[in-house]
C-alpha cells in the first residue's frame, strides 16, 4: 500500500464509503493521510466532577448511575438523560436524537466522558452530547475530523490508524540539509503525531513541518510562474508616459512617493515581461491614486481598450463626484440599532436568563450613541450663536425626558412595592434629577425587579457631560492646527488607560468622582468629533472600508477570545475605536434616511423599567415575554415620543417664532451670490441625543 492506493481498498471502506470519502476530497489513501484533524480531543488529563471547569471541554470518567431515560420534546426530538456519578460528585449527561445511547451506555458500568460542562436551571453540573469511550479502551490525545454524511469522526480515525498501520514508513522528499538547518522532524514522525500525537510537544513540532512543507511549495510554485513569466514575451508595451497629463486632472498634487511609484510601475510596463508589482502602503497612502495614474497611462496607450480623451474624463469625473455631504447619512437607523442592542441585552439577562454572545457585545450600542454624539453636536454647536443657545437646546432635547422617566420608574416601583419617603430617598432622588449617580438607592426600588429600574440612563447623564465639556473646549480648539487636535485626541485615549490606575491609589471618594465622570469615555466623544472635522476627508474613505473595519474587528475580538490582552477601561480600545469608524462610515453609506418618529431615545429609557414590571410579576423564561418586553418598550417609547419630545420640540419652535419682530418691507435688491458654507442637515443635529 502506498499513498496513491484508491481509498476503496482500505480495509473497512469499499465502494459505498468511498463516496463519502470523496464528498470530503478523499480518494487516496495519501489523501486521507492528508486530511488533518481539525481539532483534539485531551482524554490524558480526567478531572473529578467537582472540580472539572465550567465552560471548558475536559474528561471525567465516571460510573452511569442512572439508566438512559427516552423523553420526546415538541417538534419530534427525541431526548435522552442519564446521571453518573464518581463517587464525589454528580453529572448530569443529555443527548438529542440519538436513540442508540440506550443501549450503549450501561447502568452501573464506568466510561470516559468529554464534552463542555455546563450548569443547568437547577445549578446543577452538565453535559450535553459528549463523547464517551468505553474504560477498556485506549485514551489520549484524541483527533477530531471534519466529517460527511454517515462518516462521522470516529470512522475515519479508524481508516486512519488502519492505513498508518499497513503504508509503512512514509518517504522523505526533503534534503537533509534543509531539515537539519531548519531543525524539523521527518515526515513520517509529522503524519503520524498529526493524527494522534504522543504529547503536546510531538504535535508541535509535526504542525511546524506541516507548516514548513506547505510554505516551501508555495515558494516553489512562485519561483516557477515568475521563471514562466520571463520566457513570456508580449508586444503590448507603454510607449507613452501620461502621468503628468493625469496629474493636471487631479484636485490635489500627487506626492514625491506616490510619484515615484507610479515610475517603477511604468517601467516595468515598458517591458516586454509581463510587471508582477505590490503596491504596499499605509492605509491613506495614496495607494489608489497610483493605481489610477496606472490605468490612465495603460488606457492611453491601448486605443482598442479605451480612447485617451473619454478615459481621462471618467477618471476626471469620479474623483470630482466624491464629494462630502453632511446631512445624506442614516444615523437615525443606527441610533435604533444602538437602542435595540443596549435593549437586547438587558432582556436576554434578566427575561430570558441568556448571557448574550462575546462576539455580539463586540457590537456595543453605547459606543454607537457616543460617537454618533461627538459626531454631530459640533454641527449644532457651529450653528449656535453662543454657549447659551447651544446649553439650552440640549438641555431641552434631554432633561425633561430623562426627569419623566425617572418619575415614571419611581411610581412604577412604589405601585408594586409600596413607597416609603424618608431621608435616603430625597437623597436618592433630588441627586438623580441632578444627574449624581453616588448616592445609595431605596429599599423600595432596590427590591423592585432586578432592583435597578435605569438601565442605560448612565450613558444620557455621560451625554450631558459631553455637552457642557463641548460648549468650553469648542473655541479652543476650532481653528487650531492637526497637530494639536491629535495632542488632545492622544490625551483622551490616555484618561481612558490610566483610569484603572488612578482609582487604585485615590480614596474611595475621588474614585467614585472619577467613574461617574465621562472621563474614561471621552476618547469615544472626542474621535467622533475629531472625524467632523476633517470629514471631507476622512468620511468618503471610512466609506470605501467599512468591510474591511469589519473584518478588523472580528479579528481583533477572536484574539481578545484567544488570550490577547485587552486594552483599555470599559471596552478594547481597540474594537472600540474601529467600531466608530465603521458607525460613521456605515452613516454615510446608505444615503439619506430620517424617521419621523424617532423611537430611540424612549427605547433607552423606558425599556428597563417594563424589564423590572416583567421580573416583578414573575414573567420569564418564555419566548412570548420576551417578545412582550420588546413590544411594550415600543409603545411606551411611541407614547413619551408623541406626549414629551415633540410637544418640547413644538413649544421651543414656538418660543423662537414669538421672538422674531415683524420684517418692514424692503426695496428689492439683486440677489447676493450664494456664500461657500458647508452643506449642514438641521435635521442630522435635533433628532441626536
Amino acid at each position: 500500500m502506498n499513498f496513491n492506493t484508491d481509498i476503496k481498498y482500505l480495509k473497512g471502506v469499499g465502494s459505498v464509503r468511498a463516496e463519502s470519502f470523496k464528498k470530503l476530497s478523499v480518494d487516496t489513501v495519501g489523501a486521507l493521510l492528508r486530511n488533518y484533524p481539525r481539532n483534539y480531543e485531551d482524554w490524558n488529563k480526567i478531572y473529578p466532577i467537582r472540580e472539572a471547569p465550567i465552560g471548558e471541554n475536559c474528561c471525567v470518567k465516571a460510573i452511569v448511575s442512572q439508566a438512559p431515560v427516552k423523553v420526546k420534546i415538541p417538534g419530534g426530538r427525541l431526548l435522552t438523560k442519564t446521571t453518573v456519578t464518581d463517587g464525589f460528585g454528580l453529572l448530569n449527561i443529555t443527548f438529542f436524537n440519538n436513540k442508540y445511547i440506550s443501549n450503549m451506555l450501561k447502568e452501573g458500568e464506568e466510561y470516559y466522558f468529554f464534552g463542555k460542562i455546563g450548569i443547568n436551571r437547577y445549578s446543577a453540573r452538565e453535559m450535553v452530547s459528549p463523547t464517551f469511550r468505553a474504560e477498556t479502551k485506549d485514551t489520549g490525545i484524541i483527533p477530531i475530523y471534519q466529517q460527511s454524511g454517515t462518516l462521522n469522526s470516529k470512522t475515519i480515525e479508524k481508516c486512519v490508524r488502519q492505513a498508518l498501520g499497513e503504508i509503512g514508513e512514509i518517504p522523505e522528499f526533503l534534503p537533509e540539509g534543509v531539515i537539519s538547518e531548519n531543525s524539523l522532524c521527518s515526515l513520517d514522525y509529522a503524519i503520524r503525531n498529526i493524527h494522534f500525537p504522543e504529547s503536546y510537544e510531538a504535535l508541535e513540532r509535526a504542525r511546524n513541518r506541516l507548516i514548513f512543507d506547505e510554505l516551501f511549495a508555495l515558494q516553489l510554485g512562485l519561483l516557477s510562474i515568475k521563471s514562466l513569466n520571463s520566457e513570456n514575451i508580449t508586444d503590448c508595451v507603454v510607449k507613452l508616459d501620461k502621468t503628468e497629463e493625469f496629474c493636471r486632472l487631479l484636485p490635489f498634487e500627487m506626492t514625491r512617493a506616490q510619484k515615484k511609484a507610479v515610475g517603477e510601475a511604468i517601467d516595468d510596463m515598458r517591458k516586454t515581461e509581463p510587471m508582477n508589482r505590490l503596491l504596499q502602503g499605509d492605509v491613506g497612502s495614496g495607494k489608489t491614486a497610483v493605481a489610477a495614474a496606472l490605468v490612465y497611462t495603460a488606457a492611453a496607450n491601448i486605443l482598442l481598450l479605451c480612447d485617451k480623451k473619454s478615459g481621462g474624463e471618467r477618471v476626471r469625473v469620479s474623483l470630482k463626484n466624491q464629494k462630502f455631504n453632511f446631512g445624506e447619512n442614516c444615523f437615525d437607523l443606527l441610533r435604533l440599532l444602538s437602542a435595540l442592542h443596549v435593549m437586547t441585552q438587558h432582556i436576554f439577562r434578566h427575561i430570558a436568563h441568556i448571557e448574550t454572545s462575546t462576539a455580539f457585545n463586540w457590537w456595543s450600542g453605547v459606543v454607537v450613541l457616543f460617537c454618533i454624539s461627538g459626531f454631530l453636536i459640533p454641527a449644532s454647536m457651529e450653528r449656535s450663536k453662543g454657549v447659551g443657545e447651544f446649553l439650552k437646546k440640549r438641555v431641552f432635547r434631554i432633561i425633561p425626558s430623562l426627569w419623566i422617566c425617572i418619575i415614571v420608574g419611581v411610581v412604577v416601583a412604589a405601585a408594586f412595592c409600596g413607597f416609603v419617603y424618608n431621608e435616603t430617598f430625597l437623597h436618592w432622588f433630588l441627586g438623580q434629577l441632578c444627574f449624581i449617580r453616588d448616592f445609595p438607592q431605596p429599599d423600595f426600588i432596590s427590591s423592585f425587579g432586578v432592583g435597578n429600574f435605569q438601565g442605560s440612563l448612565w450613558t444620557m447623564i455621560y451625554t450631558v457631560q459631553f455637552y457642557i465639556i463641548t460648549a468650553f473646549i469648542y473655541r479652543l480648539l476650532k481653528n487650531r492646527k492637526i497637530g494639536v487636535w491629535i495632542a488632545v485626541w492622544v490625551f483622551s485615549l490616555a484618561l481612558n488607560l490610566v483610569t484603572p490606575h488612578i482609582q487604585s491609589i485615590v480614596s474611595v471618594e475621588v474614585k467614585n468622582i472619577i467613574s461617574h465622570t465621562c472621563l474614561p469615555f471621552f476618547y469615544i466623544y472626542f474621535t467622533g468629533w475629531f472625524i467632523y472635522r476633517w470629514r471631507e476627508k476622512i468620511v468618503p474613505f471610512l466609506s470605501r472600508i467599512k468591510i474591511l473595519l469589519i473584518l478588523l474587528i472580528i479579528a481583533r475580538g477572536i484574539w481578545i477570545m484567544h488570550g490577547a490582552v485587552r486594552i483599555g477601561e470599559y471596552q478594547d480600545m481597540i474594537i472600540v475605536l474601529l467600531l466608530v469608524m465603521l458607525t460613521i462610515g456605515a452613516g454615510y453609506s446608505f444615503g439619506k434616511l430620517r424617521f419621523k418618529i424617532d423611537l430611540s431615545y424612549g427605547l433607552y429609557l423606558y425599556h428597563m423599567i417594563v424589564v423590572d414590571v416583567f421580573v416583578q410579576m414573575g414573567w420569564t423564561d418564555e419566548i412570548w415575554y420576551v417578545l412582550g418586553v420588546y413590544a411594550v418598550s415600543a409603545v411606551v417609547a411611541f407614547v413619551s415620543y408623541y406626549l414629551v419630545d415633540d410637544t418640547i420640540a413644538k413649544l421651543t419652535k414656538g418660543k423662537k417664532q414669538k421672538k422674531q419682530p415683524p420684517k418692514a418691507p424692503v426695496p428689492p435688491k439683486a440677489p447676493p451670490q450664494p456664500a461657500r458654507v458647508p452643506a449642514v442637515s438641521i435635521a442630522a443635529d435635533e433628532s441626536d441625543f
